[in-house]
């Protein structure tokens, strides 16, 4: 969870398959809102869909409010080097080509991008 001033940035969660029926992410969320409320930020952003894409992440999120917002991140690639090695043994390609970001994670498992801002 990040914070600042009157927002809440929720980072990085997730369930297992066989947990999916019975919602612990819903609930999570949930928590995460009542918590942002009780320390005084009125927006929570749930982020986007994965690296940017309008995929289930991204539908699962927008379930919560119809509210959308924009969202910008920056991809800085500190080391070249090993970065080209990582992507090399992922057998990925470049960020370039792909639009995924880090591209030696992009074929890890992935969830579900006009991302949502939620009303705390």
């Amino acid at each position: 969870m990040l914070t600042t001033g009157p927002f809440a940035a929720y980072h990085l969660s997730g369930s297992a398959d066989r947990y999916r029926a019975d919602a612990p992410a819903k609930l999570l969320v949930d928590g995460v809102r009542r918590w942002a409320r009780a320390q005084g930020r009125r927006i929570l952003h749930l982020g986007g869909g994965v690296g940017g894409t309008a995929d289930s992440l991204l539908l699962f999120k927008q379930g919560f409010s119809d509210r959308t917002a924009p969202f910008h991140t920056v991809r800085v690639i500190l080391d070249p080097g090993r970065y080209a090695d990582l992507t090399a043994r992922a057998g990925t390609a470049s960020p370039a080509s792909s639009g995924f970001f880090p591209a030696y994670r992009r074929h890890r498992p992935r969830a579900a991008a006009s991302p949502p801002a939620v009303g705390c």
